[in-house]
């Protein structure tokens, strides 16, 4: 079990994982308790494919709840411009959310100013669950479209897209149903500091 030293402390792999994830959002994004969907858009991969996105009622309040009958490439919802989502020394993404029967992954979409799109993915369970993503969670998309060097710039996103895409996620059938509520940032307990990508032992 290797170890490496942070902030004077030796922690694994793990223990640098699920202190990160064990953060929550302390700078609100959408909260989705009075949300005003008109101001959201919707893009999808076909022309006239339908879907609906409403405000329903869950434990903790209102949460976003897509329902469709058929995916048609993707279909993804658009946070209207973003002033500043992430507060100096923020990095981390935080939200809730579950899926339906069949829709057991979900993408979340940052777009920076400059325009380049940044996609993560996470595994969906039928029971609601805190996700918190570091910015490497987030890849380049197109994967052509950033040198190799190139990682998402958190001070620099702009609009956040949430969604279902053949391209990102892995899906069964056509009928998919999520729901999504909380979205916020919040800064990285170990501020800058990664664990290493390689062990070089």
């Amino acid at each position: 079990s290797p170890l490496f030293r942070l902030n004077g402390q030796w922690i694994s792999l793990q223990a640098y994982e699920e202190a990160v994830a064990a953060q929550r959002a302390r700078h609100v994004v959408e909260d989705f308790g009075q949300a005003d969907l008109s101001r959201w858009q919707r893009t999808s991969g076909e022309p006239g494919v339908e879907a609906e996105y409403e405000l329903a009622g869950s434990r903790d309040g209102q949460a976003l709840h897509a329902r469709m009958g058929r995916l048609g490439g993707w279909q993804t919802l658009g946070s209207p411009a973003l002033a500043s989502p992430f507060p100096p020394n923020y990095t981390l993404t935080c939200f809730r959310a579950k899926g339906g029967p069949h829709t057991r992954q979900l993408a979340l979409e940052w777009d920076e100013a400059d325009g380049s799109r940044w996609i993560a993915t996470v595994n969906l369970t039928p029971e609601w669950k805190h996700y918190t993503l570091l910015p490497d969670r987030f890849k380049a998309w197109p994967l052509e479209a950033a040198s190799q060097s190139r990682r998402f710039n958190p001070a620099k996103a702009v609009r956040f897209w949430v969604g279902l895409a053949l391209s990102h996620t892995a899906l069964q059938g056509d009928r998919h149903e999520y729901w999504f509520d909380d979205l916020g940032t919040a800064p990285n307990p170990f501020g800058d500091l990664l664990p290493p990508m390689d062990s070089n032992l």
